[in-house]
């Protein structure tokens, strides 16, 4: 069975980008203009973080969920309703096998 990593997408809304971030991968923090670029920006730097941080080797299978969090409920200065709330849409991505 795969090894699973969780990361959290978000709207900066100031920002005008999407940014994934991951409790379970450390050191990942990525920015993009799209979620679709967000998505391919994390293909390119969730492996080498695995590898790095994680110590998992080049040819482990690992499953990556995106969590896409709503822009509400991390906005600067969420209403109490959206914390109490929070609403979620999963997205299962694969990561690459290691090249």
């Amino acid at each position: 069975m795969a090894e699973s990593y969780t990361v959290d997408v978000f709207l900066d809304k100031e920002a005008g980008v999407f940014v994934g971030t991951s409790a379970d991968i450390p050191g990942l923090t990525v920015e993009a203009e799209t979620r679709g670029g967000l998505i391919e920006a994390l293909f390119e730097t969730v492996p080498p973080l695995l590898e790095d941080n994680l110590g998992l080797p080049q040819d482990a299978e690992v499953e990556v969920r995106v969590r896409v969090v709503e822009a509400a409920f991390r906005s600067p200065q969420p209403a109490a309703s959206s914390l109490s709330q929070p609403r979620y849409v999963l997205e299962n991505v694969k990561a690459p096998a290691y090249a």
